[in-house]
Formats: structure tokens, C-alpha cells, sequence
């Protein structure tokens, strides 16, 4: 029997993406139209130094469609695992401006990767853990998201090398920014991966301890998500962090040059530093 208040009717409708998903996609690939392009050059004057404002809009576009489908992967998780308080939400139609914790799933997102340069997720505090039935359910539902990111980078980075074969180079905005986007994308999801409150990981160590440890994160994961953060932005921190995270790609991509876009897109998107 479905509680009222808390559960409605079932209709296809509640799985439709959502008018401004497909607002932000659309102008995440008329901002990727006139990057490829470099239309701020044309607009300049002959000799003047341009410094290019469209393709951060295009990372912050794309990253907001990210974090869409990293929260869409959460809630469909946790829809077929029993969450039915999730149906029609936002998470399920993938608006990111109509979340019921905005300001963890998308603000702090797009702050922390304007700011720190690397991409990371609000902690899915959303999800109804105790309609998720079993415990493998639960770690399911916890390993969606950052999944949901590799994959995601995984499509970028692969778009990337066929645009760019390997032993050439490029400084095209467009393929910057998307190879800087398969970047914050790859460096979400093994963050998040990693056991820490505030983190996806965590609720797959909570999906095995008990209730009192999802209740912790329910209440706290915010200010752990930040304080996540704040660690892995202090310099000695980030350098390593980046470094490896350039190192993992370059390892595992046939071009090696690719590094040296996604290093070019965050230029492109942090143009005040």
C-alpha cells in the first residue's frame, strides 16, 4: 500500500528528462559550436589579445549535465531497489536546479570545480536508505553514481582521441574543454569512491554497518563533503593529486598529448587565475 503524502501514481512521464536538462545540453553544444570554432577571435579586433569566455561556459554546461546523470544514476539505483519517494523527482528527470538539496548536489559541485579545478559530487543524502531493503542493494545504489562518471569520462576521453589520433596535437577549444570535462568526470568518481563521510563510498562501507552510520552522513555529509574539499585543495595535496590523475590518463590513453588538453581546458575554465 503506498503511503499518501509520500507516494503517487506511477507514469512514464516521471522518467522524461526534464525541459531544462535538455535546455543546459542544448547549450552545452551551441557554447561546443562556437568554441570548436574560436568565434571570439573573429568578433575581436585584428591584433587585440582575446581572453575566451565561451568555453567555460561550455564546461560549466557540460559539467552541470554531469552532475545530472551522476545523481540520475544514484536515483535509479535506488528506484529499482525499492526508493519509490524518488519517482518524478528531478533526480529521476535529471533537473539539477530542482533538487531538493540544490545547494549539495549542484552549487558545491559547480564551486568545486571552478575553484579547485577537479571534479567532485555533494554526497546523494536524497536517497531514502532505509526503503532500500538489502545491504547489496544498498552498495548498489552507493557505486551508481561515481560509475555513472566513469563512464561518462569514458565517452569523453574516447570522443577526444578520435578527434585527435595519437602522435597529433591540438589547442581547439572545444576538444580542450571536453577533454578537461572527461578530467573532472574521471577525478569525481574516484573520489568518491573513496570510504570517507560525505562520499559515495562511505555509504557502501554504511550499506554493511548499520543504520546509525547513514544517519551520521545524513546530518554531517555536507560539511564532510566540504571538508573533503578543503583537504584535497591544499596545494601539496592538489599537486599530487592532479599529477596522478594526468598520469593515470596518459597511461591508459593512445594519445599522449591528451593530458596536455585536459591541463589546457582548465586553463580555459579558471581564465581569472
Amino acid at each position: 500500500t503506498e503511503e499518501a503524502g509520500t507516494e503517487r501514481a506511477e507514469c512514464w512521464a516521471d522518467f522524461l528528462p526534464s525541459p531544462v536538462f535538455l535546455l543546459v545540453l542544448g547549450l552545452a553544444g551551441f557554447a561546443g559550436w562556437l568554441s570548436w570554432t574560436h568565434v571570439e577571435l573573429d568578433w575581436a579586433e585584428e591584433g587585440t589579445s582575446v581572453t575566451p569566455l565561451i568555453p567555460p561556459l561550455l564546461i560549466l554546461f557540460g559539467w552541470i549535465v554531469s552532475v545530472a546523470v551522476h545523481e540520475f544514476a544514484h536515483a535509479l539505483a535506488a528506484y529499482l531497489a525499492g526508493d519509490r519517494s524518488l519517482r518524478g523527482s528531478a533526480y529521476l528527470r535529471l533537473n539539477p536546479f530542482a533538487y531538493r538539496e540544490t545547494f549539495g548536489g549542484l552549487v558545491l559541485p559547480v564551486v568545486y570545480l571552478g575553484v579547485g579545478g577537479f571534479g567532485l559530487n555533494g554526497p546523494p543524502t536524497y536517497v531514502d536508505w532505509d526503503r532500500v531493503p538489502s545491504r547489496g542493494r544498498r552498495a548498489v545504489v552507493a557505486l551508481a553514481g561515481p560509475l555513472a562518471s566513469l563512464v561518462l569520462s569514458g565517452l569523453l576521453a574516447l570522443t577526444v582521441s578520435l578527434l585527435v589520433p595519437a602522435g597529433q596535437d591540438t589547442t581547439n577549444w572545444a576538444i580542450s574543454s571536453l577533454a578537461f570535462l572527461a578530467m573532472a568526470n574521471a577525478t569525481s568518481a574516484v573520489v568518491n569512491l573513496l570510504p570517507i563521510p560525505g562520499l559515495d563510498g562511505y555509504h557502501v562501507l554504511a550499506a554493511f554497518r548499520g543504520a546509525g552510520w547513514t544517519e551520521f552522513v545524513r546530518v554531517n555529509g555536507l560539511f564532510c563533503s566540504i571538508a573533503v574539499f578543503a583537504v584535497l585543495w591544499l596545494p601539496v595535496v592538489r599537486d599530487v593529486f592532479e599529477k596522478s590523475a594526468y598520469a593515470l590518463f596518459d597511461l591508459i590513453l593512445p594519445n599522449p598529448t591528451i593530458p596536455g588538453m585536459m591541463f589546457h581546458g582548465k586553463l580555459l575554465l579558471q581564465f581569472w587565475a
